[in-house]
């Protein structure tokens, strides 16, 4: 879970898993490598904090770099 506030979002990847969407119409598959509020590292869906163009990522967050 994340809370209100400052993120630590290091970066994003289309894990071509789908997200889930607010708007018809809409798909997605890009998530956010980031911290949550326990401490863990995971990936969060992207448009849980940013609707944005459909299956696109989002603006002003690197790429991840392949493991």
């Amino acid at each position: 879970m994340l809370g209100v506030g400052s993120q630590w979002i290091l970066c994003q990847q289309d894990l071509r898993r789908t997200n889930p969407v607010f708007q018809t119409g809409l798909t997605n598959s890009w998530w956010f490598w980031t911290l949550s509020d326990n401490g863990v590292w995971d990936w969060f869906p992207e448009t849980a904090l940013e609707e944005g163009a459909s299956d696109n990522p989002a603006n002003g967050i690197p790429l991840c770099s392949p493991p």
